[in-house]
Order: C-alpha cells, then structure tokens, then sequence
C-alpha cells in the first residue's frame, strides 16, 4: 500500500463527504452502542447531525442520496 504524502481540497472534500455518508448509513448500528457517559441510543444520530453541522460551516458541498 503506498502512503500518500498530500492531500488535494478535493480529495479532502471526498473524504468528508464519504465519512458522511457512512456515518448516515451505519448510524442505526451505531445508535445501539453503549456510549459513556449515557447510553441513550442516539449516539449515531447524534455523530451524523455533527458531521452534517460541520460540513456546513465548513462550506463543504456533499451531494445528499
């Protein structure tokens, strides 16, 4: 595996954009663990609604499925 030494904005933006949309998809599975300090079972959701905040004010444009 070769390791890479930089990183374009756009492959940034991809990268971003791919934890996103990972992050949406495996937010149910995510949501089950038992997160300290309160296992409220929100967890997932609660990752995903961050990300989604952050990319906003950050002015990262990800295509929404």
């Amino acid at each position: 595996m070769t390791t890479m030494t930089t990183l374009s904005a756009g492959e940034l933006r991809g990268a971003i954009c791919t934890y996103a949309d990972l992050l949406r998809s495996h937010k149910d599975v995510i949501n089950r663990l038992n997160v300290y300090p309160v296992p409220d079972g929100d967890t997932g959701t609660n990752m995903a609604q961050t990300k989604s905040a952050s990319s906003s004010i950050s002015e990262v444009t990800c295509v929404d499925s």
